[in-house]
């Protein structure tokens, strides 16, 4: 009995170095999205910077090799310490209005704007051809998507995090 209060006490212990590894983490995504308009060539923006520089393909690089992972396994953490507190109903309730409905709702709000912004710019530099117009490529895109092919643009990393969550509950 006294191992459960224990492990109670241990779970609601606040880690305030993570949350700043968080925050840090966090900041490196506005460098990233803010370098990535000064990155050269194909892998840049649609619309990059006339003064693009190869150092910024590198700084890009070198976020994006720690960034993301750093999340996951922070999430992972977390939701160990989530479910050891609240227990595994408690915690697919948590997962599901933190992760999912966010995903859902904001698939539908931010993606077609995303998009539509993306072919703007890409038809205003001339890295997207075409005689339509942005609007019509932004619907022809969606128009165009399957299930296999939906794209969550940045919203990825909660597709992949809310299918993490199915598998460690079902494990």
């Amino acid at each position: 009995m006294s191992s459960n209060v224990a492990a109670v006490e241990v779970s609601s212990v606040r880690y305030h170095g993570l949350d700043a590894l968080r925050a840090w983490a966090m900041s490196l995504g506005i460098v990233l999205h803010a370098a990535w308009i000064m990155v050269p060539g194909e892998a840049g923006a649609p619309a990059t910077d006339a003064s693009a520089h190869s150092f910024f393909d590198w700084l890009c690089l070198a976020i994006h090799t720690f960034r993301m992972q750093l999340f996951f396994v922070m999430a992972g953490f977390f939701a160990c310490l989530l479910l050891r507190k609240r227990g595994v109903l408690k915690f697919v309730k948590n997962r599901f209005s933190r992760i999912v409905l966010p995903l859902v709702v904001f698939w539908i709000l931010l993606c077609p704007i995303m998009m539509w912004q993306y072919n703007v710019a890409g038809l205003r530099s001339g890295a997207i051809q075409s005689e339509s117009s942005a609007i019509a490529l932004t619907v022809e895109f969606f128009a165009a998507m399957t299930p296999d092919s939906t794209m969550f643009l940045h919203l990825w990393f909660l597709y992949y995090l809310a299918w993490a969550y199915v598998f460690t509950v079902l494990a």
